[in-house]
């Protein structure tokens, strides 16, 4: 018995298992995050300028005719530009879950409601549907409100909190761009 298992791998060391993100590949996902054209670039300094230039165009886009003028004409905050970015939105799937709750609370309702709307419709038509339509419905009534519902909902939530947050890291980028712009490209 001990021949056939081999041995297990050692371990690692916990720096081992990561990877360090490097100021390029920041610089590119941030700019694949706004659709920015041309983050296929070699260079990152063109890089730097597409990303201020398109959040500049952004931000003045979003203005009226005063803000504008109030905007070019007054000192620059790098943290006026992050708003482009979203804050986590957990709305969608912590509805997903809401309505899975109330689905999975409202027992027999939901099948019920759901067999006498499809019967309505089938009756307006002036077709008889088999009682397989019937029996297929509630089946994938079953499936999407049971525990797979729960998990994918739960797994959506999940991701949507442990995901990257692209505001922080804009101005982080931001920040490192102003700085490497102030005092040369000292890597």
């Amino acid at each position: 018995m001990k021949t056939n298992i081999s041995r297990p791998q050692p371990v690692k060391e916990l720096h081992e298992y990561g990877y360090a993100l490097s100021y390029e590949y920041l610089v590119r996902e941030v700019c694949n995050k706004l659709d920015i054209h041309g983050a296929t670039i070699e260079k990152i300094p063109a890089l730097e300028v597409y990303l201020i230039e398109d959040l500049f165009v952004r931000a003045a886009g979003r203005m009226n005719a005063q803000q504008r003028h109030a905007f070019l004409t007054s000192q620059i905050h790098l943290d006026d530009f992050a708003a482009v970015f979203p804050q986590i939105r957990v709305g969608g799937p912590s509805t997903t879950l809401a309505a899975l709750a109330v689905a999975q609370g409202s027992g027999f309702g939901v099948y019920l409601g759901a067999t006498t709307a499809l019967g309505f419709l089938s009756h307006a038509v002036g077709v008889t549907l088999p009682f397989a339509i019937y029996a297929g419905m509630t089946s994938t009534i079953a499936f999407i409100i049971g525990p797979f519902g729960f998990l994918g909902a739960g797994a959506w939530l999940g991701s949507r909190i442990v995901g990257p947050e692209w505001p922080r890291i804009l101005r982080g980028v931001l920040h490192l761009i102003a700085m490497r712009a102030k005092y040369g490209d000292e890597r």
